[in-house]
């Protein structure tokens, strides 16, 4: 089954931190790069639009626009990276689970990738988002 994959795993891979990184900080950026690798290799993963957006902002924010487009491009013209395009159902499920969750502080883009993964049948997401740990019917991948 094809995995959906958070914004975080791009970010960690690419953002280039000004201080050293902490054991957990280096773990977590490794663990970023081989999963990316691993799309390089052929693994099939799903995104949504939502998250490219979030990459997008991100990016541009902290390494500049060059970089942040590349990144874009890589996720839109690998084959096997697929873009799921969000659904107004879909909206509508994350508001729901922005009710039932508010006092958790999870974030928005985060309940629609559950949304999605719900309406798509998808159990399992490549994060290091533990926010995600709290959906019993979501599995949680670091590598």
């Amino acid at each position: 089954m094809v995995k959906y994959i958070d914004t975080n795993i791009f970010i960690h891979a690419i953002i280039r931190k000004k201080d050293e990184l902490t054991e957990n900080e280096k773990r977590i950026k490794e663990n970023s790069m081989k999963i990316l690798k691993k799309i390089q290799n052929g693994i099939q993963v799903r995104i949504t639009t939502f998250q490219i957006a979030e990459i997008m902002n991100i990016l541009e924010k902290w390494e500049g626009h060059d970089i942040a487009r590349d990144v874009i491009k890589f996720i839109i013209e690998t084959p096997n990276v697929k873009i799921h395009e969000i659904t107004q159902n879909e909206l509508f499920g994350a508001i729901e689970l922005a009710e039932q969750y508010k006092n958790n502080k999870i974030g928005f883009n985060d309940l629609v990738t559950v949304a999605a993964m719900r309406n798509t049948s998808n159990t399992e997401i490549y994060s290091f988002d533990k926010h995600f740990d709290q959906f019993q019917d979501i599995n949680r991948l670091e590598e």
